[in-house]
């Protein structure tokens, strides 16, 4: 009690610190309490506007609908990974709702978000609703264009978006993770698709009106090689992003990837300069996201 005028006030201390502690965990066990603020994230109820998914932000320009969280994939770099995270969906009307209201405001711009979009639908509906939410916002007269965050090739090759994505017009640009353009990284990646089924995809959803991406890679992967690297940016200058983020690899333990043979600082940071010099030379906007 030493520093305290009193016992009673130690001890009144001593009851506000209880009162504002919800658990206690040990520090050498991150991922206990990971999995612990997760489960306690979840239990939100009707989607409180306090978190981070279920929630509409907009102003007169702008619409961004937070309206799935969770991944079912096992992608061996993913430190959410040993999470489990449960999907967790907005229902489709309530989404419908923000829609009719944004376009009552006479907002231009919508930005589906989510942690796996192409998921948005599977945890609630055991079923995909991505789509049927684009047409509904086709009908809209005052949305003039709608951004995908979030969209996982792997998924939406499976579910066959390509079909109906192919006619959306006010779709126009997508947010995805390439990760790679090397089948072998994919692999090692556990992405769930190859260079072949990607470019299946692109080509059909561009075969009647062009869409623009947003494309994250992964510089400095376990056993990335100058060759990896080459087709990956022979991959993206034929795509020709909007924007490019390259990620730098971070190595973690709790991840699959830990265990694949790791390249050096030194070998991540060229790598990541071999990126940034290619793409600034082909004129190709990007930002590096260090870790």
């Amino acid at each position: 009690t030493r520093g305290f005028k009193d016992v009673e006030e130690f001890k009144e201390l001593e009851k506000n610190i209880k009162n504002n502690i919800d658990f206690v965990i040990e520090h050498y066990n991150p991922n206990e309490l990971l999995k612990l603020i997760n489960s306690q994230s979840q239990k939100s109820e009707n989607f409180d506007t306090t978190k981070g998914y279920g929630i509409c932000e907009y102003n007169k320009l702008q619409a961004n609908i937070y309206l799935q969280n969770g991944c079912t994939h096992n992608c061996s770099f993913c430190k959410s990974n040993y999470l489990k995270c449960e999907l967790m969906d907005m229902p489709i009307e309530k989404v419908k709702r923000f829609i009719d209201e944004m376009d009552e405001e006479k907002v231009k711009y919508i930005q589906l978000r989510g942690l796996n979009l192409s998921q948005y639908g599977l945890g609630l509906y055991k079923e995909s609703k991505l789509i049927e939410l684009c047409e509904y916002i086709e009908g809209k007269d005052n949305i003039r264009h709608v951004e995908l965050g979030g969209l996982a090739i792997s998924d939406a090759i499976k579910l066959n978006f390509a079909d109906r994505l192919k006619y959306l017009k006010k779709v126009d640009l997508i947010n995805s993770s390439l990760e790679s353009g090397s089948d072998r990284l994919l692999r090692l990646m556990n992405k769930g698709f190859t260079m072949e089924e990607f470019w299946d995809f692109y080509n059909k959803i561009n075969s009647i009106d062009k869409k623009k991406f947003y494309l994250s890679i992964i510089s400095g992967f376990p056993t990335e090689t100058k060759d990896d690297i080459l087709e990956t940016i022979k991959v993206l200058k034929q795509v020709r992003p909007k924007l490019v983020n390259i990620n730098t690899f971070l190595d973690s333990v709790y991840t699959p990837a830990h265990e694949l043979e790791q390249l050096s600082e030194e070998e991540i940071n060229e790598h990541t300069k071999i990126y940034t010099r290619s793409l600034r030379r082909n004129f190709i906007r990007h930002m590096v996201n260090l870790g």
